[in-house]
């Protein structure tokens, strides 16, 4: 299943909806965050700082090992 919303924050409502568990809510958490952050990446007229591009890497890496642990399709 896909969300086919054009907002971004749908599919993390999406996710939170169709798998219940910790593990899916800090996915989620992670997933939130990393949309808000290209939200503001692609709106706001600043520069984003070092330690908030090392963060935004932290969060995208933790999203992803919980995605190929559940999806093991995506392991390769």
């Amino acid at each position: 299943m896909r969300s086919i919303s054009r907002n971004h924050n749908d599919a993390v409502t999406l996710l939170r909806t169709l798998m219940q568990g910790d593990r899916v809510k800090t996915a989620a958490n992670h997933l939130s965050k990393l949309i808000y952050s290209k939200n503001m990446i692609e709106y706001e007229a600043r520069l984003f700082k070092q330690d908030e591009a090392f963060a935004l890497v932290n969060h995208a890496a933790k999203f992803m090992e919980w995605a190929r642990s559940v999806l093991p399709d995506m392991a390769s």
